[in-house]
C-alpha cells in the first residue's frame, strides 16, 4: 500500500499540469434544506425549517492522470443538537489508463452509490437500503432489548437454561457489534480498483475498514465489496448487482473465539425515457452472523419520476417494504414489539426554476407493521441546491 501512495506522489511530480492551477479546480457545493411538518398520531403536529446537509469541496486536476477530492459534511450531531463539521471525501484518483482507474483514500462505498443515483433525490431521502438502515437502528434495540428480557428469565434456572443463556448473552453481544454499522456507510477509508471494459460496463472491486468514515478501523479484518452492472438498449435500461463480505469475530466472557462473516447483496434494474420519465425496482438485504441464530434483513423498493408535459416540472414515487427478520427470530420469540417491518411511501413534486436549484413539496408515509406503533407522516418542502 506504501508503494502505491509512493508511486502516485512521484508520477503527480513528474506529469505536468494539464491546466492553469484556477482551472484545475472544480468546486463542489450542495445544500439541502427544508420545512418539515409532522402529521403522525400523536405528534405535537410539530413544524421546523431546518438543514440536512451541506457538502462543501471540489476536485483538483493534479496532472491529467491524477486527480484529488476533498469534500467536507455539514450536518446535525447524531440524535440532533448542533451542527459538525467532517470530512466525507478525501481521495486520490489515479487514471492507470483504459480501462482502469485506483483510488485510494476516504471515498464513497459501492452499496448505495447506484441506486442512489438512479433514485436522484437523497436530498430527501436515502437510497433504499441506506434508508432501511436507519430504521434498522430502532429494531435493533428492540431486538437486543428482547434478548435480555429472555436471558433473565432463564437467569437461575437448570442447567440447560443456563447454558442457554450464556448463548444468548454471546448472541446480544455478538449481534450488537456485527451491526453497528446497520446497512452499512456510505464512505469510508478504502482502495478502490475501478474497471470499466467498455462504455456500458462497469465493475468495481473494493476493499476498505468497514468502519465507516466518521470512525478510525476498530478490528484487523476488512470489508470486501464488488460492483458490476451494464447499460443496454441505448441505455434506456441499467442492470446493476452488488455483494458484500466483511468477516468478524469476538470472544465471550468464558474466552471462547467465534468468527463470523456478514454477507449483503443489492440487485437493481432501472428502465429510463430519455424527456419522459424512470422507473426502477431495487431488492437488497443483509445476513447478520450469529452465536445462536442468523438474521436476514431485506428490502424491496419501487421508485420512479414522470415528467409533466415540460422540462422543468416532474411527479415522483417510491415505495420501500422492509423486513427485518426479527420477527422471524428463535431467540425472541413472542416479543410483539419485533413485528416491526414497514412500508415507506414518498409522493412528491420536482419543480426547477433553475438547472441547479430543485423546490420539491412532498410527502412521506411510513406505515409500521406492529399497529401498537405510531405511523410516521411528515410533509416536506426541500429545496436542493447544488454547484
Amino acid at each position: 500500500m506504501q508503494f502505491v501512495c509512493t508511486a502516485a506522489a512521484i508520477s503527480a511530480e513528474a506529469s505536468p499540469a494539464a491546466k492553469s492551477p484556477l482551472e484545475a479546480f472544480t468546486p463542489e457545493v450542495t445544500g439541502y434544506l427544508y420545512y418539515s411538518l409532522d402529521g403522525s398520531s400523536g405528534a405535537d403536529k410539530a413544524n421546523a425549517f431546518d438543514i440536512s446537509r451541506v457538502y462543501v469541496g471540489g476536485k483538483y486536476a493534479l496532472a491529467d492522470n491524477f486527480t484529488f477530492r476533498y469534500v467536507s459534511d455539514i450536518g446535525h450531531e447524531t440524535g440532533g443538537g448542533k451542527f459538525e463539521v467532517y470530512t466525507k471525501y478525501a481521495y486520490l484518483d489515479w487514471k492507470l489508463g483504459k480501462p482502469a482507474d485506483l483510488i485510494f483514500g476516504l471515498q464513497g462505498t459501492k452499496n448505495f452509490n447506484m441506486p442512489e443515483s438512479e433514485w436522484s433525490y437523497r436530498g430527501i431521502r436515502k437510497s433504499p437500503m441506506e434508508s432501511f438502515g436507519d430504521f434498522y437502528g430502532g429494531a435493533i434495540l428492540a431486538y437486543t432489548k428482547a434478548l435480555d428480557s429472555r436471558i433473565a428469565s432463564l437467569a437461575g434456572g437448570s442447567t440447560g437454561d443456563q447454558q442457554l443463556a450464556d448463548r444468548l448473552t454471546l448472541q446480544k453481544a455478538a449481534f450488537v457489534w456485527s451491526s453497528r454499522n446497520k446497512m452499512g456507510s456510505s464512505a469510508d477509508q478504502s482502495i478502490d480498483l475501478s474497471l470499466k471494459p467498455d462504455e456500458n460496463t462497469y465493475i468495481d472491486i473494493n476493499v476498505l475498514n468497514g468502519s465507516g468514515y466518521k470512525k478510525a478501523e476498530d478490528d484487523k479484518y476488512k470489508n470486501f465489496q464488488v460492483r458490476a452492472g451494464r447499460y443496454l438498449s441505448n441505455k434506456k435500461v441499467h442492470l446493476s448487482g452488488y455483494v458484500e463480505f466483511e468477516p468478524w469475530s469476538y470472544t465471550g466472557s468464558n474466552g471462547v473465539k467465534k468468527s463470523y462473516t456478514n454477507i449483503q447483496w443489492d440487485l437493481l434494474a432501472v428502465f429510463s425515457a430519455k424527456d419522459k420519465g424512470k422507473l426502477g425496482i431495487n431488492y437488497n438485504g443483509k445476513k447478520f452472523g450469529g452465536s445462536y441464530e442468523d438474521i436476514t434483513a431485506a428490502c424491496f423498493s419501487v421508485f420512479g419520476n414522470v415528467n409533466l408535459g415540460r422540462k422543468d416540472l416532474k411527479a415522483l414515487a417510491r415505495y420501500d417494504y422492509y423486513s427485518t427478520g426479527f420477527n422471524k427470530s428463535a431467540a425472541a420469540s413472542g416479543a410483539p414489539a419485533l413485528k416491526t417491518n414497514a412500508n415507506l411511501f414518498i409522493l412528491g413534486l420536482d419543480y426547477q426554476p433553475n438547472s441547479r436549484v430543485h423546490i420539491i413539496p412532498d410527502l412521506q408515509l411510513f406505515n409500521y407493521q406492529n399497529p401498537a406503533v405510531n405511523a410516521n407522516n411528515v410533509f416536506y418542502l426541500h429545496m436542493l441546491v447544488s454547484l
